[in-house]
């Protein structure tokens, strides 16, 4: 399995673990996608079903979504 890194904006005051993001708004992928899937289950195992707002397949995009504030993401480490 890949390891995942967790994205937020820089300077927010959001957890910087899993769990303590469990109300915070959500960017990923396409529903049927690796990455979505992988999401899903890296909440589940921290106790929380993730609040999606926006989704992407562009690596870039989600980067760029998040470091605008709109939402935090976890995505794969060979897509930094």
């Amino acid at each position: 399995m890949t390891p995942s890194l967790l994205l937020r904006a820089l300077g927010s005051d959001l957890s910087t673990q899993l769990p303590g993001l469990s109300g915070a708004p959500w960017t990923t992928s396409r529903e049927t996608t690796a990455g979505a899937r992988s999401l899903v289950r890296l909440c589940a195992a921290a106790g929380f079903e993730a609040a999606v707002v926006l989704r992407s397949n562009n690596y870039d995009v989600v980067r760029e979504l998040v470091s605008c504030g709109l939402g935090v993401a976890a995505v794969p480490a060979w897509a930094m």
